[in-house]
């Protein structure tokens, strides 16, 4: 190798362990990545939660609208909002219910990461929000509908 591809390997190592983190409470998964539109939106919109609460937060929520909402509609939620699916998943991995049966079921399991009932009910208008003009009225409606 030569002195300029030695030091190229290096600053990439360099860069990839700054961008890695090792803090739960701020580092997104790779899975989640492609969120990150949302992930902004709630930090901005929610002071003082992390970018992991807000992925976690929002995983939850939808996971609350898979289970209640229909097939139909909440696939229309999810092709409106990239990377959904993955938060999902991310939120189950991390201790989710995998089928919440109320929105009280997923506050009590986001109190448990430091997100407060009032963020979480912040959370639900950044949601619907999300997904306007790009789904029908119908489905937005159904989506406030399935996390209340």
């Amino acid at each position: 190798m030569t002195l300029k591809s030695l030091t190229s390997a290096a600053l990439l190592v360099t860069v990839l362990q700054g961008c890695g983190g090792n803090s739960p409470s701020s580092a997104l998964p790779a899975a989640v990545s492609t969120a990150g539109p949302l992930i902004g939106a709630i930090t901005s919109a929610i002071p003082g939660l992390s970018q992991a609460q807000a992925a976690l937060g929002a995983g939850s929520l939808l996971g609350l609208a898979k289970t209640k909402m229909p097939a139909g509609q909440y696939s229309q939620v999810a092709g409106a909002i990239p990377g959904a699916d993955a938060l999902v998943g991310e939120a189950v991995k991390q201790g989710a219910p995998t089928s919440p049966s109320s929105l009280s079921a997923v506050t009590d399991f986001l109190g448990k990461s430091g997100i407060s009932p009032s963020q979480v009910n912040q959370l639900i208008p950044v949601l619907t929000k999300a997904i306007s003009g790009k789904v029908p009225a119908e489905v937005s409606s159904a989506l406030a509908s399935a996390l209340m």
